[in-house]
């Protein structure tokens, strides 16, 4: 009752493990029919390799035959004893078409199974990867010319280009080369170019790279290429793709004997900020021109010009640098070229493009930020003619003694806003806080801030709102009866 229960359940795994645990007086042929039935080809391929004699049969492998699933056939034929594997184990993989299961059958089964057709069914494959493998790893016997002209056929350059530099030479054929040259994959032409023996490489590959115009592979080729395989024409193509970014890497990275001023003359032209900034602050002297600093004033990039003047050296910096930064009104690179810069390249002019751009938050950072003898009383009274509450009572809160005065209070006050002047009055220190802050809060009849003032000010700072209202009395009844002092 218990194996035609589990004959019931069709459980492939079950089965075979019954199949091969159980004994004899309790093993059923119904649990191998089962298991033939179930059509799981793991699981029949397991009963083919580890049943007895006794339980295995015929239909077992006929099971797999029709299942398809190349994988395991071709375990199969790998690993099944001779007296189990049948022929139509290898028409089954045949008629499968899985070029990775063809290519391992190729590769590991033993002669008596091995069959012509498993090369002709790997190369109606057209499947790149496993023609690569066939052809480097199949032994002599199996290989066949079908597979480098089926790769060849395929045109995948990643597979060519390892083809062409792993194949033995028995197997390798001019057909490689000029399938990659005709892909035009430049970082293929370029590995090739790198990689290849002498006596596969050839110039149609350099001037299937030059043809690419691949900005990032030329560069490539002229950093790794050898001298002999190197030429002036992949020197010319890297110009004519007019890519600041390779170009840069080009005259940084370049041996000497490749660089050329061209390169120079065409990141200029480029205008590219960022990479002229880069190749002002990393190119060696020898490589370096004025002409650089020129191009990246004229692209009028705040950002750029900001970063020259804090990191470039001294030889290669120029005041033009700070008049151009100053002529962007570029506000954030303003107040860091002010907080940054070395003494020697700020200007006054500096502080004053800043003050014109009326920027409130940048005044308000200055005036926390910059040491003193770049700070200058015209960022407070810029600061105030913003009008900006936050930044005023930011400035009330933070700035130094030295900085901060009586006219960023008043200027506050004549804002009116609720919400900064309730915060005036629970931060700011004492010696900064006025009776005309309170005045001006209950003017407001904000009655939000106002409940919180009373909630949160300093209770000294309360004491004094509650006399104001007694003497002068409540300016809205409104507000008066919903908050009461």
């Amino acid at each position: 009752m218990i194996a035609q229960a589990l004959i019931a359940t069709k459980d492939a795994e079950y089965l075979y493990h019954a199949g091969m645990d159980w004994s004899a007086g309790r093993y059923r042929e119904g649990i191998a029919d089962a298991l033939v039935r179930s059509g799981n080809a793991e699981y029949l391929y397991y009963a083919g390799r580890d049943w007895p004699d006794g339980r295995f049969s015929s239909a077992i492998a006929e099971a797999l035959s029709r299942s398809g699933n190349a994988f395991y056939l071709y375990l199969i034929g790998k690993e099944w004893p001779d007296w189990r594997y049948r022929e139509a184990i290898a028409e089954a993989l045949v008629k499968s078409g899985d070029a990775h299961s063809l290519y391992l059958a190729g590769k590991e089964w033993p002669e008596g199974r091995y069959r012509e057709a498993i090369v002709e069914a790997l190369v109606k494959s057209g499947d790149a990867h496993s023609l690569y493998l066939a052809g480097k790893e199949w032994p002599e016997g199996r290989y066949r010319e079908a597979i480098v002209e089926a790769l060849v056929k395929s045109g995948d350059a990643y597979y060519l280009y390892l083809a062409g530099n792993e194949w033995p030479d028995g197997r390798y054929h001019e057909a490689i080369a000029e399938a990659l040259v005709k892909s035009g994959n430049a970082f293929y032409l370029y590995l090739a170019g790198v990689e290849w023996s002498d006596r596969r490489y050839h110039e149609a590959i350099a001037e299937a790279l030059v043809r690419s115009g691949d900005a990032r592979a030329l560069y490539l080729a002229g950093l790794y290429w050898s001298n002999g395989r190197f030429n002036t024409a992949l020197l010319e193509a890297l110009i004519q793709t007019g890519s600041p970014r390779y170009l840069y890497f080009a005259g940084l990275d370049w041996p000497d004997v490749r660089f050329s001023e061209k390169i120079t003359q065409a990141l200029i032209e480029t205008g590219d900020a960022e990479y002229l900034y880069l190749a002002g602050r990393y190119w060696r002297n020898e490589r370096f021109s004025e002409e650089i600093t020129q191009a990246l004033i004229e692209t009028g990039n705040a950002q750029c010009l900001y970063l020259a003047g804090y990191y470039w050296r001294d030889e290669r910096f120029s005041p033009a640098i700070t008049q151009a930064l100053i002529k962007t009104r570029g506000v954030f690179e303003l107040y860091f070229a002010g907080q940054d810069w070395p003494d020697e390249r700020f200007s006054e002019e500096i502080t004053q493009a800043l003050i014109e751009t009326g920027n409130a938050q940048c005044l308000y950072l200055a005036g926390r930020y910059w040491r003193n003898e770049r700070f200058s009383p015209a960022i407070t009274q810029a600061l105030i003619k913003t009008r900006n509450a936050w930044r005023l009572y930011l400035a009330g809160l933070d700035w130094r003694d030295g900085r901060f005065s009586e006219e960023i209070t008043k200027a506050l006050i004549a804002t009116g806003n609720a919400k900064c002047l309730y915060l005036a009055g629970r931060y700011w220190p004492d010696e900064r806080y006025t009776d005309d802050i309170l005045h001006a809060l209950i003017k407001t009849q904000n009655t939000k801030y106002l409940h919180l003032a009373m909630q949160n000010w300093p209770a000294k700072r309360v004491s004094a709102a509650q006399a104001i209202v007694d003497l002068a009395g409540y300016p809205s009844e409104q507000t008066h009866r919903s908050i009461s002092f």
